[in-house]
Formats: structure tokens, C-alpha cells, sequence
């Protein structure tokens, strides 16, 4: 009998221990937050940016964002393109805190892919660039910016200009499209 009370003491104690470990475990939010909480600016998990605000909004591939591009602004890309001169395939991604270009116009802060109007040589080397768009993974806005300082930013939709982002660096800003 003394071996079976002995047994019955060890069982109620593990049973006890894996209760308030899973107990913890259960109530600790550290785990869960600690990792999308990288920076203030958000983090993109499972397909889904979640922004700073600790919201969940749905992101577009880089695929999609090109797709967008011609779509939004297929006139414009349609007069400037030939035969040298085309929408890049490559593309660059930026988190909302490392845009390049945050510092020059106050365009919306959130990740981006950037992608160039590229004006290729005869052997297929980026020659220059007339512009570059810039197309919000959140909010999936279409951005076309100048090679250049000194000119604004146009946000565009089914072809027009519907915002435009004056340079806020030294000099003045001028109209280029």
C-alpha cells in the first residue's frame, strides 16, 4: 500500500506542474507578440503586413505590383516605351523606415517595391533611367517619381495624376510630366 500512495503523490505532482506550466504558457503574451514586434514600423507575416498599430492588412507580391503599374499607368508607359526603353522586370523592396526618397517628399509611409523605367544600350545594359515607380504593398498605391531631385512625385489612378508630392529638398520644385 505504501508503494501505491508514494505513485499517487509523483502523479498528482506532475499532473500539478504540466497544469500550471501549460497555465503559463497560456497567459503569457511575451511569446506570441515578441515575434512580429520587430521594429515600429511593422513586420510582414504569413502573406499579411501587420503595421505598426498591430493590424493585419493584406500585401501584394511583387508580381502584382508590377501588374498594377501597367494598369494605373499603362498611357504613360505605353508613349515612353520602345524597343530600348522599358518597365524593369527587377525590382527593390523597402520597409516603411528605409525609403530612400522619405526624406525628399512626404509620401506615405509604409513597405514598398520600386521598380525603373529603364533605357537600355544595344547589349541589353541599363543605359539610364527615365523614372521609377514606387507601389505601396499596403495600401497599393501607384507612385511615379523623377530620375532626379527637384521635381515632385505623382500619385497615379487609371491614368491621371490624383496627388502630387512637391520635392522638399533645396530648390525649387518643378512639374515634369
Amino acid at each position: 500500500m505504501a508503494d501505491i500512495n508514494i505513485i499517487k503523490k509523483y502523479i498528482i505532482k506532475i499532473i500539478t506542474l504540466v497544469a500550471i506550466a501549460i497555465s503559463i504558457t497560456a497567459l503569457s503574451p511575451v511569446g506570441a507578440s515578441a515575434a512580429w514586434k520587430q521594429d515600429d514600423t511593422g513586420s510582414l507575416i504569413g502573406g499579411c503586413f501587420v503595421n505598426s498599430s498591430g493590424v493585419y492588412t493584406d500585401t501584394i507580391t511583387a508580381s502584382e505590383a508590377r501588374q498594377l503599374i501597367l494598369k494605373e499607368d499603362g498611357n504613360y508607359i505605353s508613349k515612353i516605351t520602345d524597343d530600348h526603353t522599358r518597365l524593369s522586370t527587377d525590382y527593390r523592396e523597402y520597409s516603411a523606415g528605409n525609403l530612400p526618397s522619405g526624406i525628399y517628399w512626404n509620401i506615405p509611409k509604409e513597405p514598398y517595391y520600386e521598380f525603373y523605367v529603364h533605357v537600355y544600350d544595344d547589349n541589353e545594359e541599363v543605359f539610364f533611367d527615365i523614372c521609377e515607380y514606387l507601389v505601396g504593398k499596403e495600401s497599393k498605391n501607384v507612385y511615379i517619381a523623377p530620375n532626379q531631385g527637384g521635381m515632385p512625385i505623382y500619385q497615379i489612378k487609371n491614368n491621371l495624376k490624383v496627388n502630387t508630392f512637391k520635392y522638399i529638398g533645396e530648390g525649387i520644385s518643378y512639374e515634369w510630366r
